[in-house]
């Protein structure tokens, strides 16, 4: 538990640090930086390495989409991500596309894509393979002295049943 506690104080204040940062810049960039704590879902995943495993990512902005709205709040887009969660020798590295949707404040997101897996095996040592990877999520978006922090909550899930799970994030929009 005093892990997951530090790695999350670790996590707000390096989010802290690069929105300080970003205070310079007036142009958005479309980059979207995360950091915070991952759950898995798996029961053997979890009872090998325990709960609250690291992760992080990033996600960049490829184009807005225009989708016909009669609601002028509602805006859509397609993003990349890359995200790593892990802990021991359990980790998955998901590259997927995505698509987003907002309404004022409050996002959610869902994409696909191949994930990039670590797994131990029995008797020893890990293997290493790529799968079919997914997430879903929700978020929301909130300015601080002019900088866009969010939270988000989202699920990783894909081929492998044992990289699967939930993570917890914050982070900081450039």
């Amino acid at each position: 538990m005093k892990k997951t506690i530090s790695l999350a104080f670790a996590s707000v204040l390096a989010i802290g640090i690069a929105a300080q940062a970003n205070a310079q810049y007036t142009k958005p960039l479309g980059l979207s930086l995360r950091l915070g704590v991952w759950y898995p879902s798996n029961g053997d995943a979890r009872d090998v390495e325990g709960q609250g495993w690291f992760a992080g990512g990033a996600e960049y902005k490829i184009k807005d989409l225009h989708f016909s709205s009669t609601d002028q709040k509602y805006s859509s887009s397609l993003t990349a991500s890359l995200d790593y969660y892990g802990k021991g020798s359990f980790s998955n590295v998901p590259l997927l596309i995505n698509y987003v949707g907002r309404t004022d404040s409050f996002y959610y997101t869902a994409g696909a894509g191949v994930g990039f897996g670590r797994t131990p095996q029995t008797g020893g040592g890990s293997t290493s393979d790529t799968q079919f990877a997914f997430q879903i999520g929700a978020g929301y978006d909130f300015v601080k002295m002019g900088t866009p922090l969010f939270v988000e909550v989202k699920y990783f899930g894909g081929s492998e049943s044992k990289l699967s799970g939930f993570g917890i994030y914050g982070g900081v929009r450039f």
